[in-house]
């Protein structure tokens, strides 16, 4: 006889979990008080998804008096011609008394389950759930602007709701945003520069994670519909049809669509947003008194379901009905059924092996070598170096299609390019050239040498000849070698939680993935091919113009195009010239505007004031014979200064990011704005955007990384690194090592923490935290070297565990393997170990580095090395007022950053950033009007077209400062081979007649 179950036995959780998903909405919230386990089950993300799919319905809202009724009915789950809702259909009714005496509905239907309600008396935004009858009440926006619109939208990649409020009767170039789950406390301003009028209490919608609401433009004053992404935050406007006139947005098999009240029976639907094109059909009306069309004054459209669309009609008396009155279907025309998107879900993901490919390794090795050439003379010149990911993916993505187009052309079988490989490449090449910077090679490991040690002066206090080592090919790949493979183990167990738990954004990452999944879409690859052709274009001419300028560089440093008095002769003694550089100007077009009036502001209070005001007073405040690089003089002011700026603004900034991580764990655990959500209204689109979700985590999820492998991987680098390291740097003892590799990964979960949430990484500043605190404790015997080398042990680590959550993320995104990701990190960060040094060798051997009056000037090679000397000897030796000077711009730099933070968006827009106005204090003024070159053009291309501008810009920066960084290659040759210029241009004043 089979054994009867006893009262103790389980119920089966499969079997639990699918009468749940059966029941109504109001029961399973009651039965969370069940048990534990029913509660768990119960607020799963999984299981709120799966109820929403499973039991999808629609949403109907009317108010009586002081009270707001929702009605919610069963969607079709199948198509028919012949369906249609009749008064015998199935309605469940949720009541609800009103939170003040006036309350306005955002005009759009109920997103994800959940309703949004404007309080009109404290104009705060109230989030409904009808299910659960729980209410949110939100923080007051504090608006500009006494009028404005609130909607709802809904990220499904996220999985977060987003309240959006924009005013309506002022022209709008900022919206308030709230995060729902996120444990947010305050509204976030996000800026547009597509300037416009919301129209009051528009109509709204949220389709697959975008709203669109209706607008005027605010220079044609036609009325446009705009889209803001609920994920993105980036604004869009989107053309109408010439010549309709309507008032009302829905969905429609997932996309837009509007009624035309010129033509009552037309529906147009949006097809492409990018290139405002739409399509419309044709309906009919089932009853004959319904006829005049449904914009009329007496009916109202309600929603959509499937190929449905459902009206009202409206009592002509002042008083709203209790209820909604059933309403009919319009029919429609079945759906397209060839014209179906095919989602992520359908697709075929490679193994994790496959995604790593031969053809896809060497193109990462090519292009990480030509971005180290790049990084290496970006950091050697200015220390401003931009992000060039957009540049990597884009060459990725050319080199490998035509490779496969140019062996298919031949009649070889190919593999098919993914977005996985796509990915892959992305990630090493990155990893590669991001050696280039965090290795040292133009801050700490350059400070050691002797040229920098001559160039701050033998006799100065604190700086040592035995504190003094030269470049090396060898040893600096050993040391690259094992210190940069640490950052990538320390932080691979709290990948899910990065991710997928705390939901981080990473906003570099994110883009990234946004562009690798378009190239591999039919529109994507036709902007993709053409991005192509443009940086080709621009690749080409910077090329050629860099190979025309060196005939006339001559020897020296005072001839050619670099020293072009384009703005006069005495301008050109206080460094304000063009240099006519293709880097720098890319550069400017590369970087947000406000970067690049900053670097110019600074230039001009540092060389068009401050430094002039200081020369005054050669021989009272300093010696007036020094030399132009005697740090008694002139020179110790331009570099202390710049040091004060520096530091003040990364103090400032870790302070605040720590603040932010701290605010954000607390919240994550509290979820004390966590408002549970049923999903009583989700489609068809909404369903298939969910299988996507659920693929990426699965997909995610499935090649771990065993937590075994990471922490012997750790602990075994950090014994091997701990052991070579006093063997490169002997002052730096081993107790020393072992100790930062016990500090390390909770800074390097701090730094990728802080750069999830505001895509700003402070390896330098936690660099610099260890340079201070080492070379206190060595002292003056062999401190400097100590010092620079643990910022260089602190730095790896931080930056390469950064990369590596942005890679992840990356990698989420586009369904690449988590096990390809992280070892195609590992893949490239051995190739940067090599490629770094051979290339920062090439630079070495064939130019002058580290001279103050070349083009190589290494700026941060002397402030790494005075940092390195503070840390030991305090500020002895200074010019006369130069402590108070520092002192002054510390303060400053923390006030500044203060005010960009507290002041409203409109003005801390135009508040300038420190850390860039401390740039041009040391190196000079002529890479900044290259900049803003730069940046005048992004303006005006931004103001005549605005679309070409944001797909093609990228492009355009990436071709000049490519093309002029592969003719380092010919030009470091030629060097070498003490082949110079033929001529030498130079200007001088005119002679006195």
């Amino acid at each position: 006889m089979a054994q009867q179950p006893t009262s103790g036995s389980s119920f089966p959780s499969d079997l639990t979990l699918d009468i749940l998903l059966r029941l109504p909405a109001k029961s399973v919230w009651r039965f969370r008080c069940v048990s534990k386990l029913w509660l768990s089950i119960t607020t799963d993300p999984c299981f709120i998804k799966s109820f929403g799919t499973t039991r999808p319905s629609l949403l109907l809202c009317s108010i009586k008096c002081h009270n707001f009724f929702v009605t919610s009915t069963p969607q079709h789950t199948h198509h028919s011609s012949t369906r249609s809702y009749s008064s015998s259909q199935t309605f469940h009714c949720y009541p609800m008394k009103l939170p003040g005496e006036k309350c306005y509905f955002s005009n759009m239907d109920s997103v994800h389950g959940l309703i949004c309600i404007e309080d009109a008396d404290s104009k705060k935004p109230v989030v409904w759930n009808p299910s659960t009858n729980q209410l949110l009440h939100l923080p007051k926006p504090n608006m500009s602007s006494k009028h404005a619109n609130v909607f709802l939208g809904y990220d499904s990649v996220e999985g977060k709701h987003k309240v959006v409020c924009l005013p309506y009767k002022k022209t709008c170039y900022v919206c308030r945003v709230f995060t729902l789950r996120s444990g947010q406390e305050s509204w976030r301003t996000v800026k547009t520069n597509l300037k416009h009028r919301c129209i009051g209490y528009a109509s709204g919608q949220c389709i697959k994670g975008v709203i669109y609401y209706l607008a005027r433009n605010s220079q044609t004053y036609d009325t446009v519909i705009m889209s803001f992404g609920v994920l993105s935050e980036i604004f869009r406007m989107i053309e109408l049809p010439s010549g309709i006139k309507q008032d009302v947005l829905i969905s429609y098999e997932g996309r837009l669509a509007c009624i035309d009240r010129n033509n009552n029976t037309r529906l147009w639907i949006l097809e492409d947003a990018d290139k405002h094109k739409w399509s419309f059909q044709d309906f009919f009306l089932p009853l004959n008194e319904w006829d005049m069309g449904v914009s009329h004054n007496r009916f109202k459209l309600k929603g959509c379901t499937h190929a449905e669309i459902h009206i009202e009609k409206k009592h002509m008396g002042t008083e709203i009905p209790t209820s909604p009155e059933i309403s009919e279907a319009l029919l429609l025309p079945e759906p397209n059924k060839t014209a179906t998107v095919i989602l992520d879900q359908d697709e075929h993901v490679p193994e994790w092996k496959e995604q790593i490919t031969i053809r896809g390794l060497v193109v990462s090795a090519l292009l990480g070598t030509l971005f180290c050439i790049i990084t290496h003379k970006l950091n050697l010149t200015v220390g401003i170096i931009p992000s060039l990911n957009v540049a990597a993916g884009l060459l990725g993505f050319f080199f490998v299609k035509s490779w496969t187009g140019f062996l298919s052309k031949l009649g070889f079988t190919v593999k098919p390019f993914t977005k996985q490989e796509n990915t892959v490449i992305q990630t090493c090449v990155v990893a590669c050239y991001g050696l280039a910077f965090s290795g040292g090679f133009g801050s700490y490991l350059i400070a050691m040498d002797e040229k920098t040690y001559k160039l701050i002066g033998a006799d100065y206090p604190g700086n040592h000849a035995e504190d003094v080592i030269n470049p090396g090919l060898w040893w600096m790949i050993g040391f690259l070698f094992v210190v940069s493979f640490l950052g990538l183990f320390s932080l691979v167990p709290l990948r899910k939680v990065m991710v997928l738990d705390y939901k981080l954004t990473y906003p570099s990452g994110t883009a990234t993935a946004m562009l690798i999944n378009s190239f591999h879409t039919n529109s994507g690859a036709e902007l993709a091919a053409n991005q192509v052709k443009c940086l080709g274009k621009y690749l080409s001419l910077s090329l050629v113009w860099s190979c025309f300028k060196w005939f006339f560089s001559g020897v020296g440093d005072a001839c050619g195009f670099d020293n072009f008095p384009t703005l006069g002769l005495t301008l050109f003694k206080n460094t304000f010239y063009f240099d006519f550089s293709p880097t720098y100007v890319g550069c400017g077009l590369i970087c947000p505007h406000i970067v690049n009036c900053s670097v110019l502001l600074g230039a001009i209070i540092s060389w068009g004031f401050l430094w002039p005001f200081v020369s005054q007073h050669a021989g009272d405040w300093y010696p007036a014979d020094l030399g132009s690089n005697d740090f008694k003089g002139l020179y110790g002011y331009k570099v202390f200064i710049a040091i004060a700026i520096i530091l003040g603004d990364g103090l400032y900034n870790l302070v605040k990011i720590i603040a932010v991580t701290v605010k954000e764990l607390c919240s994550n655990s509290s979820r004390h704005l966590n408002l549970p959500v049923v999903a009583n209204v989700v489609d068809d689109e909404a369903s298939e955007i969910l299988l996507v979700k659920k693929k990426r985590d699965e997909v995610f999820l499935k090649d771990r990384i065993p937590l075994g492998f990471a922490v012997s991987g750790y602990v075994g680098l950090a014994a091997i690194s701990t052991a070579t390291i006093p063997l490169i740097f002997p002052p730096l003892k081993w107790y020393f090592v072992l100790c930062s590799y016990f500090i390390a990964p909770a800074l390097a979960f701090c730094n990728s923490y802080g750069t999830g949430l505001t895509d700003w990484s402070l390896a330098s500043t936690y660099g610099k935290i260890g340079l201070f605190i080492i070379a206190s404790v060595v002292g003056t015997d062999g401190g400097v070297i100590a010092g620079l080398a643990a910022c260089g042990v602190m730095m790896s680590i931080v930056s390469t565990a950064a990369d590596l959550m942005q890679d992840f993320k990356t990698g989420y995104l586009t369904l690449s393997s988590a096990k390809s990701m992280f070892v195609s990190q590992l893949v490239g960060t051995a190739m940067g170990c090599i490629i770094a040094p051979l290339t920062f060798y090439l630079f070495w051997s064939a130019f002058d580095i580290g001279d103050p009056n070349g083009p190589y000037k290494a700026p941060y090679a002397v402030i790494f090395r005075e940092m390195a000397i503070l840390g030991i000897e305090g500020f002895a030796e200074l010019p006369k007022h130069c402590l108070a000077l520092c002192y002054g711009f510390f303060v400053a730099a923390l006030i500044v950053n203060l005010l960009r933070d507290i002041t409203p968006p409109k003005i801390s827009q135009f508040i300038p950033i420190p850390m860039a106005m401390a740039v041009p204090f040391y190196i000079g003024a002529y890479f900044a009007i290259d900049m803003f070159v730069g940046t005048v053009i992004l303006f005006v291309w931004e103001r005549i077209n605005r679309k070409d501008a944001d797909d093609y810009a990228g492009a355009v920066a990436s071709g000049l400062i490519c093309g002029d960084g592969i003719w380092t290659i010919p030009s470091a040759i030629l060097s070498i081979l003490r082949i110079n210029p033929p001529i030498c241009m130079y200007f001088k004043p005119a002679l006195a007649s």
